[in-house]
């Protein structure tokens, strides 16, 4: 998938899992992780800043996970229940 990528570091999302690993010829991949359905069992809003000497941090902050959760089992649908679950557990 990172065929022709020339840059030294690749940035992604949507595995919500937070991590730096070396990848392909030489790359960091980072993922900074999921802000609203982590999957590695810590709750916590996760993400990460880029400082200016390129160099990433990796953070995570508490918010108010049961009233997301709420929320989404007012919308009522599988998928809101499905998101409740996650929200309140960090994984599947």
């Amino acid at each position: 998938m990172l065929n022709g990528v020339r840059d030294r570091t690749v940035v992604f999302g949507h595995s919500h899992l937070q991590f730096r690993r070396p990848g392909p010829n030489g790359t960091t991949l980072i993922n900074p992780g999921s802000a609203g359905m982590p999957l590695d069992g810590d709750v916590r809003a996760a993400y990460a800043l880029r400082g200016d000497d390129g160099e990433f941090v990796f953070r995570r902050v508490e918010y108010d996970i049961e009233r997301v959760a709420q929320a989404w089992e007012r919308v009522g649908s599988d998928f809101g229940t499905f998101a409740a679950r996650r929200i309140r557990r960090g994984s599947d």
